[in-house]
């Protein structure tokens, strides 16, 4: 029988009374694996080629053919041609920034959950994707390898760094973590490349340089594979592509039309994704799905009439969200359109099934969020599997930020709230996009809307406070820049609501040494200090594990305890040094009150 951990007593009890509890001596189950049956057990898995486009709408592609006037008309042959070889879909939504429609891929859940709400910044960012999250590859089995190339744009300097992508599952990573520097400038042809965690600085167009990475991987890796291509174009900073890739013709000066050097860089990105597809080996090819999808919308500065640069990329109107998705390959029939709602959360849930992958079933479980895209690839025109989509953009990074810019459509309507963490939602906007697909009248300035209008309406509304209801009042906010793939966990149990019984449970801690408990209470942000976190007001409390590495402590919420606001806690081992500049820490937990 397990001794029970120790108790202790402090000052907090003036919010708190505090007892530790023993640990159950009950082995937490192992992981089951999910048995595959019928047709699926006699399919050959297929190559998977992921191609992921950067600051890239609907309408920066000729197959979607959305308005646009010379010289603006894009020049796309070859990503046209597979739209004519697949599926086009019409209605994909993305998130509207960069990390976060790659955190919704990687991991198949809405932003909100992995708390990538905005463009994680490599060298100052305090949040990145925790690596405790379950990316593709470490979903899959049937011997795929895999790779991650181009741009992460996931991970901190102060986190996991340069190994992030091997914490989410990656073989091999080689590419840049973070976007290039400047707006206007040639760090495509002189950029800082990461080969698995080396640096190797690199003069080769970045676009060329990126398809040249996929072929070798593609050449020297055995059947099945799954390859993750970022490219950085058509992202800025704008410049001239290597003439030979592109047919524009362009002014002296960049700045001279930003537009027209977007729409260059576009164009030889489709020309380096066509010699992609043409030196792959044809057996390779026809065993090969391909998924070619754009991360969001083009940035105001290249934003061209009719399109409104005020709808555009960090905005969770259409121009923001709407992106080009273009599945090609076995299974897929040719040349159809589907008019069908999809996220971009739906990749992850798509490649699982299309690679026949032996899931691990109940944790953690599937992601709820994603819906396989496969029905679609055989019958275009059936009827959606899902009834709406939603996207958001938040901020800062983290999992209770203050402020959220979200959205929600069914068919027809669509509805974006501004929301406040402590306000609730301070603005909304109604659109018919059936009727204004350029979103410009919002139904809510008029004085009545038609009874079936109002029903939508509501669902939407009711759909959205649905979500909100089911994020639990725990939050973990992330391992704050000094995270190992086996850190220490905290994880917290039960509603803050009066004489609820609260918990803490940590686990994978260091068995028999003293750490510390810090708790506090945050302003609209928590930063970390070196790791551990650093509210305006916080609290520490020592604890020691017990032989098995674990803690638990267990609260009554008191009757006159705060009810709105939040707490955060972390556990602290300042004694245990895992490198010179990082101590041993668990993540940290936000607490939500109201």
């Amino acid at each position: 029988m397990e001794k029970p951990l120790r108790s202790f007593r402090t000052p907090f009890s003036r919010l708190f009374t505090l007892s530790l509890l023993s640990l159950s001596a009950t082995a937490l189950p192992l992981t089951a694996q999910l048995t595959l049956t019928g047709e699926t057990e006699n399919k050959q898995p297929l190559n998977i080629l992921l191609l992921i486009a950067d600051d890239l709408g609907v309408e920066g592609v000729g197959a979607y053919e959305e308005p646009s006037d010379p010289p603006y008309t894009p020049r796309t042959p070859r990503i046209d041609q597979l739209a004519e070889d697949g599926v086009l879909f019409r209605n994909c939504w993305a998130n509207p920034g960069c990390s976060p429609t790659r955190a919704t891929m990687l991991t198949g859940r809405y932003s909100f959950r992995t708390g990538i709400g905005q463009a994680v910044h490599y060298a100052s960012s305090l949040f990145e994707l925790s690596p405790n999250e379950v990316g593709i590859p470490e979903r899959l089995s049937n011997g795929y390898r895999s790779a991650a190339l181009g741009k992460w744009h996931l991970s901190a300097a102060n986190g996991t760094g340069l190994r992030h992508p091997k914490h989410l599952g990656f073989d091999t990573f080689r590419g840049s973590m973070k976007i290039f520097p400047g707006f206007i400038g040639d760090a495509y042809y002189n950029w800082e490349k990461i080969v698995d965690g080396e640096t190797i600085p690199s003069t080769k167009y970045a676009t060329s340089d990126t398809v040249d990475d996929a072929l070798a991987f593609i050449e020297k890796t055995q059947d099945p594979w799954f390859l993750w291509v970022a490219f950085h174009a058509p992202h800025a900073p704008f410049h001239k592509p290597p003439a030979e890739l592109h047919t524009y013709d362009l002014p002296p000066d960049v700045a001279d039309d930003l537009a027209l050097h977007a729409g260059a860089m576009t164009e030889a990105l489709d020309t380096e994704i066509g010699r992609l597809l043409d030196s792959m080996d044809p057996a390779t090819r026809e065993k090969t799905l391909i998924i070619f999808i754009g991360d969001n919308g083009a940035p105001a500065s290249v934003t061209v009439p009719p399109l409104d640069p005020l709808h555009s990329k960090n905005t969770v109107y259409e121009g923001g969200i709407n992106v080009p998705l273009i599945v090609a390959g076995p299974g897929v029939v040719s040349g159809r359109q589907c008019d069908a709602l999809v996220n971009s959360t739906d990749i992850f849930s798509t490649i699982i099934e299309i690679a026949h992958a032996e899931v691990p079933g109940g944790v953690p479980p599937l992601p709820e969020d994603s819906v396989s895209l496969t029905p679609y690839f055989e019958n275009p025109g059936q009827s959606s599997n899902r009834q709406w989509v939603y996207a958001e953009y938040f901020e800062p990074n983290g999992l209770s930020s203050p402020v959220n810019r979200r959205t929600m459509r069914q068919e027809r309507f669509k509805l974006i709230q501004n929301v406040h963490a402590m306000d609730g939602v301070t603005n909304e906007e109604l659109y018919d996009l059936m009727m204004d697909p350029f979103e410009t009248t919002n139904l809510l300035d008029f004085p009545a809307l038609p009874t079936s209008t109002t029903v939508t309406l509501d669902i939407l509304r009711d759909e959205l406070e649905r979500l909100d209801s089911a994020t639990p009042p725990w939050h973990t906010l992330g391992e704050g820049g000094v995270v190992m793939k086996n850190a220490p966990t905290l994880s917290g149990g039960g509603v803050p609501t009066p004489g609820a019984v609260l918990s803490l449970d940590l686990a994978k801690a260091p068995a028999n040494v003293l750490g510390m408990l810090v708790a506090g209470f945050p302003a609209a942000d928590v930063p970390f200090s070196d790791g551990v976190i650093a509210p305006e007001r916080r609290f520490h409390f020592p604890i020691t594990t017990d032989t098995y590495g674990r803690f638990r402590l267990q609260a009554t919420w008191p009757r006159r305890a705060p009810d709105v606001g939040s707490m955060v806690f972390q556990i602290v081992f300042p004694q245990i040094e895992t490198d010179a500049q990082a101590k041993t820490v668990s993540n940290a937990l936000r607490l939500t009150l109201n």
